[in-house]
């Protein structure tokens, strides 16, 4: 199908060029064979004005050592939170501009690993982005100020980017919570 269900109750994705693949992690993942596979959310997530947000994803990366977005809370012109592996292999959390590196690479091709961040805007600056890899804590390097609470509008949500920007891979258990 076209269609990535749901489990949780929010909303469906959308998926342009990505499939359904067997078996996955955790009974199905969507493959997103090259790096113009995308799929977006059906509606907007009302996230507006939350101080706590929490975004997650099972992939098995079919490529590194490339710039590629994974998933994010956002629009094309806007990546209010988002997961993006660089050049060099790590991972970035950009939080509407500013962002935190991990300080390691991350995620080699052809094994599952879970990639989660989570933002807590009642903590100070320095400790309300925290990244975490297969459950562990990852040590980060953080730039700018970040903000105290998600924006007042509402976004739709991400797996990949169009125009080449995708991250190719095996994408399950994604999700987006707000609560940190």
């Amino acid at each position: 199908g076209t269609t990535a269900y749901d489990y949780a109750g929010s909303v469906n994705i959308t998926l342009q060029g990505m499939t359904p693949n067997d078996p996955g992690q955790f009974n199905r993942s969507v493959l997103a064979a090259g790096t113009y596979d995308w799929a977006a959310s059906s509606s907007n997530l009302n996230y507006a004005n939350a101080s706590s947000m929490v975004m997650s994803m099972t992939l098995k990366r079919n490529s590194v050592d490339q710039e590629k977005t994974t998933v994010r809370y956002g629009n094309f012109s806007v990546a209010y939170f988002l997961m993006q592996f660089n050049g060099s292999n790590t991972l970035f959390v950009y939080l509407n501009g500013p962002r935190i590196t991990s300080t390691e690479a991350l995620g080699p091709t052809g094994a599952y690993h879970t990639y989660t961040a989570v933002f807590n805007g009642s903590l100070s600056n320095e400790d309300r982005v925290k990244l975490y890899y297969d459950g562990a804590l990852k040590t980060v390097s953080a730039d700018g100020s970040y903000p105290t609470e998600m924006p007042g509008t509402t976004y739709p949500v991400y797996m990949n980017h169009d125009g080449g920007w995708g991250q190719p891979g095996n994408y399950d258990n994604v999700y987006f919570m707000t609560s940190a």
